[in-house]
This record gives structure tokens, sequence and C-alpha cells, in this order.
């Protein structure tokens, strides 16, 4: 990992002397330009117009000096990133699973798939991203990073007969698990904390309590089977998911239903946009890390590779 991150380090810095160079040549344009009008001052004397060559002469440096830098950015700064953002996907899993895993990079989950929970209020408009596909030992997951809107018709404060439409927007990380055994209870689970505007209150089931109180403090559960909930939810897993939630000071809702695990994370977004002005560290590297390591982590607290689920 140490190597990965000193050579991705090493790359940034080099596109970066050369952007500061194309920066330089940006200063020098402008300085010319501020000669060039200087100049100009001292030998035309129709002040009628100098204000207005002024401007035009100003504005057209400045713009040159933009055009030059920002091509340049744009320019450098993807290249670094498409030198290394795939192989960051794979330095992560490698660090988490060495060679044993297979994964791909897609686009977001639909909205389908995203809503077969049940339990996700449809939003009016929907959109995902960073899409993942990840299979390792016996678990096999899809992850997307989400935006849903929920638009509202409201009765104007200032006008009587005005009716004003408020878009309220929620992001977090979806996560679906595929497990071989069929669970043919409902269990949901979710913090006290996750947004329940985005929330359809399961009505499958009675809300089922535990003997670990701080577990009950934490989370609503609701089942159709209390067997079967006690049995999936022992307190092993009960441990698991209230260190999970503080560790990364998250709110999830987690639904079991059938073969499949779907999770919802709240307002969750681990990873950072990476700039080629921005120092490539462990820091850096762990946003991108976290990805992964928090559905291996899901996944363990769960405990989805036991004789209960496979």
């Amino acid at each position: 990992m140490n190597s990965f991150i000193e050579n991705v380090e090493k790359l940034r810095l080099t596109l970066k002397k050369k952007l500061d160079i194309f920066f330089y040549i940006s200063l020098c344009l402008l300085g010319v330009a501020l000669i060039l009008l200087i100049l100009f001052f001292c030998f035309v004397t129709d002040t009628t117009h100098q204000i207005g060559y002024l401007l035009l002469a100003s504005l057209i440096s400045i713009g040159l000096a933009a055009i030059i830098y920002g091509t340049t950015y744009y320019y450098f700064n993807n290249k670094y990133l498409k030198s290394f953002i795939g192989n960051l996907d794979i330095e992560s899993l490698k660090y988490l699973y060495e060679d044993k895993f297979k994964y791909d990079r897609k686009s977001g989950v639909s909205l389908d798939l995203f809503s077969k929970s049940r339990i996700i209020a449809t939003p009016d408009e929907f959109s995902s991203s960073k899409g993942l596909y990840i299979a390792y030992d016996n678990i096999n997951a899809i992850s997307s990073d989400y935006d849903l809107n929920y638009i509202y018709d409201r009765q104007s404060k200032n006008k009587e007969d005005k009716i004003d439409r408020i878009k309220v927007s929620y992001k977090g990380k979806f996560i679906r698990f595929e497990v071989k055994k069929d669970n043919i209870a409902f269990i949901s689970l979710m913090t006290k904390d996750f947004p329940k505007e985005i929330l359809v209150d399961p009505r499958i089931g009675e809300k089922i309590e535990f003997e670990y109180r701080d577990f009950n403090e934490y989370f609503i559960v609701k089942s159709s089977s209390r067997n079967k909930a006690r049995e999936l939810l022992n307190p092993k897993v009960q441990l698991d998911l209230l260190n999970l939630v503080h560790g990364f000071k998250i709110d999830l809702s987690i639904v079991i239903i059938d073969n499949y695990i779907y999770v919802y994370l709240g307002e969750y977004d681990g990873r950072q946009n990476l700039n080629i002005y921005k120092k490539f560290d462990k820091s850096v590297f762990k946003s991108y890390y976290d990805e992964f390591y928090l559905i291996r982590l899901i996944a363990e607290a769960l405990d989805l590779d036991s004789r209960l689920y496979q």
C-alpha cells in the first residue's frame, strides 16, 4: 500500500510542476497586458475612449489567461485521475481480500432495484452513481450512491393564493447483498435517527424488543416472525451493528427479505474528490478504501457467511 501511495504522489507532483509552469505563463501574459495598457495610456491622449479600450483589453487579457490555465488544469488533472483511479480500486480490494475477489465498476442502480425493499417512499426524482459489484467468499454485493428528491406543494406564507413548490433532497449509499438461503420472514431494522421522511413504515409484522437494552435504544426492529428476528439478530449481531454505527457514525436502515438484504446509509458519502493540488496520502486512500471496507463490515456484522444465510 505504501509503495502505491508513494507512486501516486510522485505522479501528482510531476504533473503539478507542469501545471505550475502554465500558471506562471498565464501570470506573465497578464503582466505583459498590464504593461501594454500603461503604454497605451501614456501615448493615447483621446481620453473619451480610454475607459472603453481599458475594459476591452482587460477582459481579453483575463480571458486568455483563464483559457490557458483552465485548459491545462483540466488536461493534467484528468490525466492524473485516469492514471490511477482504476488501480486505486484494485489496491483497496487487495488490501482487504488479497486476490480472493471479483469486482466491477458500474453505473448506478435503477430505481426499481433501489425500491425492492418496499420501505423507501417513491421519490419524485431519483439518480444514482458510483455503482459497484463485488464478490468475495460467499458474499455478493451491489452498491451505489443515491440522490432522492421529494417535491411538495405548500401554501405560501406571504400570499394566501400562492402555492410554493418545495424540493427536499436526501443523499446516501445503497447496498444490496444476495445470499443463498431464502428467509421466509420479513425483517426491518433502522437506527432511530435515520431520515424518516424517505421511509414507508413497514406494515408487515410487529415491533420486536430484545434483551440488549442499548440495542433497543438505538434500533427499531419490525418482523413478521419474532423467532426468526431473534435468530438472525442474535446478541453478537446486535453488538456488531452497534459498534458499526458508532465507529462510522452512520445511520442505516436494513431490510431482510427473501434471499436479499437491502442496506440504506443515510447521508453517507465516504469518498473524497481527488485534486492535483491535494496531497495523496493515507487519509485520501482510506476514504476510498472505506467504501469497500464498509461493505465487508456490514456483511460481517450481519454474519452473512454463516449457516443462517448460506
